[in-house]
């Protein structure tokens, strides 16, 4: 049986680790307890995931990456995050994170 989640009108100005962001959430809808597709990024990126690296930084926050570069209190182990604010000014960012294939 599915459970039922209900958010309803969310907002926040200048909250969280992006400090300048306005964040709001509308939604009212079923979520299957089911998982069909899960992965653990404990310390390293999967096999078969692919890291596309397309920016003109360089360092370990041109990209994608398991490491808390900016020692954001938000994030626990595991993660993953492009972190464009670590990047530094001047430098772009496009990148891709393409997970394994999956079938349910």
């Amino acid at each position: 049986m599915p459970a039922r989640i209900e958010i309803g009108q969310i907002t926040g100005q200048g909250v969280g680790p992006f400090a300048g962001g306005l964040v709001f959430e509308n939604a009212i809808g079923f979520v299957e307890n089911q998982v069909y597709f899960s992965e653990e990024f404990s310390g390293s990126f999967p096999g078969a995931w692919t890291i596309v690296d397309g920016g003109t930084g360089s360092g370990a926050a041109s990209t994608w990456t398991t490491a808390n570069q900016g020692s954001r209190a938000i994030l626990d182990a595991p993660f993953v995050i492009a972190d464009s604010d670590n990047l530094g000014s001047g430098q772009t960012m496009d990148e891709e994170l393409i997970s394994r294939p999956w079938t349910r």
